[in-house]
């Protein structure tokens, strides 16, 4: 594991007795170096990154390589890895368990991993101890996401679009619930817990109470397309999808508005407060900061060669992102 400290704080020089064009091009390298960058920390994993997430200034990151790895961020040291034994495939080869999502609760780590039967099997990790809850072959449909509520229940999303809930103490089923005859994709919760969006294939958006199973509302006419990528703040829905829009739906107003790319939006997120909401550029590898209330885009951050898997906001005024080379990206928005 390799940590870099890179500086991108701009530095504005005082500007004496020097022609225009030196002027206008030291404004320019400014501008540019202030609009692209900001302050990053760099962390090389060294295998590709499919997700993580941030408590308590520890990472905890899950990679294809089917490793899962925490990191301190304040020292840089590694401080726990766990790798989970190889699989045989259907030809009979040996492959690395993919971990494809990751989820806290509380001490423990909630992992999604690649199974036998090409299904995914669901694990807690805990310092040293692994025990799998959930067999991914006792279902006909494959787990393709989890989420964790509350602390107290786990939602399994099938790519048939059923969602179940288990008890996390008991491991029995709460509730299972087919949202749509259509693909699943993707799904979020809010900061409280208390409500979850789904999406898939149909472009539909559904709004459900993830203690019941409840769809609370149908949300139709936002994308033409598979949604990719859905968030869900106190008062905002923001979506991105294979019809290139990036759409917000505010819950209290009721009203929607989106923007179109010249790409697929594979990952869309929000600061806690709704201010700024940002996405990535899969043909360019650049992330995009975007103030909701401005309408405006205010950062771009360059950095990932490769394909990103996660966009994180940490505290509001940092965000983090990784990609499939292995490298962690710690960005300043200040």
């Amino acid at each position: 594991m390799k940590i870099h400290l890179i500086n991108y704080k701009p530095i504005i020089p005082i500007l004496k007795s020097i022609n225009k064009t030196a002027f206008f091009l030291t404004i320019l390298l400014l501008y540019a170096s202030s609009f692209l960058n900001a302050m990053a920390n760099q962390i090389d994993v060294g295998e590709p990154i499919s997700d993580l997430f941030v408590t308590k200034n520890i990472i905890t990151i899950a990679t294809l390589k089917g490793s899962i790895q925490q990191i301190d961020l304040k020292t840089g040291k590694r401080i726990l890895s766990h790798k989970f034994e190889k699989i045989t495939d259907f030809r009979g080869d040996l492959i690395d368990a993919e971990v494809f999502h990751i989820e806290p609760y509380g001490d423990t780590i909630i992992a999604l991993v690649h199974g036998l039967q090409g299904k995914n099997d669901v694990y807690f990790i805990y310092q040293s101890e692994i025990r799998k809850i959930v067999k991914g072959s006792d279902f006909n449909s494959i787990i393709i996401d989890i989420q964790t509520i509350k602390n107290k229940s786990l939602i399994l999303g099938f790519l048939s679009h059923e969602l179940m809930s288990i008890d996390l103490e008991s491991h029995s089923s709460i509730f299972s619930k087919q949202i749509s005859p259509y693909i699943f994709s993707c799904f979020a919760t809010n900061d409280k817990q208390d409500m979850l969006v789904s999406s898939g294939e149909s472009g539909i958006i559904y709004l459900i109470e993830p203690q019941s199973g409840k769809i609370v509302k149908s949300i139709s006419g936002l994308h033409k397309d598979n949604v990719l990528s859905i968030s869900l703040g106190q008062k905002l829905i923001i979506s991105g999808g294979k019809d290139r829009r990036i759409t917000f739906y505010n819950l209290i107003s009721k009203k929607s508005w989106f923007f179109r790319n010249d790409h697929f939006v594979t990952l869309v997120n929000q600061s806690k407060d709704s201010k700024y909401t940002t996405w990535y550029n899969d043909l360019t590898n650049t992330i995009y900061i975007y103030n909701i209330d401005a309408k405006v885009i205010t950062r771009k951050y360059n950095g990932h060669s490769a394909m990103v898997t996660k966009i994180e906001f940490i505290e509001d005024h940092r965000i983090i992102s990784c990609d499939e080379k292995g490298i962690i990206h710690i960005w300043s928005l200040k």
